[in-house]
C-alpha cells in the first residue's frame, strides 16, 4: 500500500500479515512490513520504458494504443468524437542514404518536436512505426482538421526557414474522425487514417 512520510513524500509498503493461535484461539497478528519504494520506482521506471519511444521521447506504439483505448472510453461515455491523425516522414530513407542515420535520426526527432508542439498537452502523440507518428486530438469538432492539419504543415515549414539544414524534414498526413457512436477499433481508425496518408503521400509526388 502507499502511504506518506512526515516530510509529505510518498513510501510504499509490502506487508505481510499472519494470525497467531493459542490453543485453537485467535489472540492477534503478526506483521511484517517492508519499505518497497526503490523497488515501485524501478518498477515505474520500467513501465515508462515500455510505452515510449527511446529516440523521440513520444510514446511508442503499445503506449498510443493503450491511452488511446482509455480515451475512446471516455469519449463515447460523454458523447464526443476525436481525431485520429497518420504522419509519415517523406523520403526518410533518402535523408538516410545520403546523409547518414544520425542525420536521419535527427529529422525524427525534429518532426516529433514538431508535432508534439502542434498538439495540445492533453492530446496523445506518438511514434508508432520507423517512420510514421500518430496523434489523437480530444474532444475535437469534426471541421477541425483542416486546422490542425495545416498547424502542422506551418509549424515545419517555420522550422525549415529557420533552421539550415541540409535536408528539410516535410510529412505527409491522413486524418480519420471518430463519431461517438462509431465501433470501429483504434487499430481501424489508424488503418483508415493510414490509407489518406497513402492518398496524400500520392499528391505530394505527382
Amino acid at each position: 500500500f502507499k502511504g506518506k512520510k512526515k516530510d509529505g513524500s510518498t513510501l510504499y509498503l509490502e506487508v505481510h500479515a499472519v494470525p497467531l493461535i493459542d490453543d485453537n484461539r485467535f489472540v492477534g497478528t503478526r506483521a511484517y512490513l517492508w519499505d518497497i519504494s526503490h523497488r515501485k520506482q524501478i518498477e515505474e521506471q520500467l513501465r515508462a520504458q515500455t510505452l515510449q519511444d527511446e529516440l523521440t521521447g513520444l510514446h511508442n506504439r503499445r503506449g498510443f494504443t493503450i491511452l488511446a483505448h482509455q480515451q475512446m472510453k471516455i469519449a463515447n461515455r460523454n458523447k464526443e468524437g476525436f481525431w485520429i491523425l497518420f504522419a509519415d516522414i517523406d523520403n526518410l530513407k533518402l535523408i538516410n542514404d545520403k546523409y547518414g542515420h544520425r542525420h536521419g535520426d535527427n529529422a525524427l526527432k525534429i518532426v516529433a518536436k514538431i508535432i508534439r508542439a502542434s498538439f495540445r498537452t492533453s492530446d496523445i502523440v506518438a511514434r508508432i512505426g520507423g517512420d510514421e507518428f500518430a496523434a489523437l486530438a480530444i474532444e475535437s469538432h469534426v471541421k477541425s482538421e483542416k486546422l490542425m492539419i495545416k498547424r502542422l504543415h506551418d509549424n515545419l515549414r517555420q522550422y525549415n526557414v529557420e533552421h539550415k539544414h541540409r535536408h528539410k524534414p516535410s510529412i505527409s498526413i491522413g486524418a480519420v474522425f471518430c463519431e461517438p457512436q462509431d465501433s470501429a477499433s483504434i487499430e481501424e481508425l489508424l488503418a483508415r487514417a493510414d490509407d489518406l496518408m497513402y492518398q496524400d503521400k500520392r499528391l505530394h509526388k505527382s
